[in-house]
């Protein structure tokens, strides 16, 4: 875990040192970056004293999450469905895309915007085959892929510092600081998502163990 945030700390001192220049197009206004400046040197100065225990909540309360009863910090059971001839633990993660999607991505993780959310990622297969904007006869989805990848690589995606309960604020800073970081955030909407902006896909394509596979024809 020191590794990890001594990592965290060089990249954000980085941008905050103007090593790494945080863009100011895409959407975002100069007050937006001046304000995730303002932010990556918090961070900066915490984890090079090794203070993260608790995640960073930039909108509502960091201790609780009334309306959806979960409580957000770092403690969460990374879930592990599978075990593999070497006794490893692997986690699935489901991701439902159009067809159009999986053809050009092959299914791996791709995000083209400039700011905002990126695309997520759940280990709670029940939600993708339930939920209704998903599963109705004129929804934009026509597969449900999966994704492999062993337990301890997982950890650190739940260690971020960036989590986010809608209906507690806009979460566009959060999305967007982490993005500048390079890092993945949490979305705590019925359940656990994972959402990987900008260059944080490559954190998780990279920890696959095998090529994504499509789960399940939706229509």
């Amino acid at each position: 875990m020191n590794n990890l945030n001594n990592n965290w700390g060089a990249n954000v001192a980085m941008g905050v040192t103007g090593v790494m220049s945080l863009p100011t197009g895409g959407g975002a206004s100069a007050g937006t970056w001046t304000a995730i400046r303002g932010i990556l040197g918090e961070l900066a100065g915490g984890l090079r004293a090794g203070l993260w225990s608790l995640p960073l909540m930039l909108n509502g309360d960091s201790a609780h999450a009334p309306a959806y009863n979960i409580p957000l910090t770092t403690s969460v059971d990374v879930p592990a469905t599978t075990t593999d001839t070497n006794g490893e633990q692997i986690t699935h993660f489901y991701r439902a895309m159009s067809n159009a999607e999986y053809s050009s991505t092959l299914g791996y993780l791709q995000d083209r915007n400039s700011s905002g959310e990126g695309p997520h990622v759940r280990a709670d297969i029940g939600y993708l085959l339930s939920a209704s904007f998903i599963n109705k006869a004129n929804s934009p989805y026509n597969v449900i892929v999966e994704y492999r990848m062993l337990q301890s690589s997982t950890r650190s995606f739940y260690l971020t510092p960036y989590q986010y309960v809608p209906g507690t604020g806009s979460g566009g800073t959060i999305f967007n600081v982490a993005r500048a970081t390079g890092l993945n955030y949490l979305k705590y909407e019925k359940g656990v998502s994972i959402g990987f902006p900008g260059n944080s896909t490559i954190l998780f394509n990279s920890a696959l163990i095998t090529p994504p596979r499509i789960y399940k024809n939706i229509k």
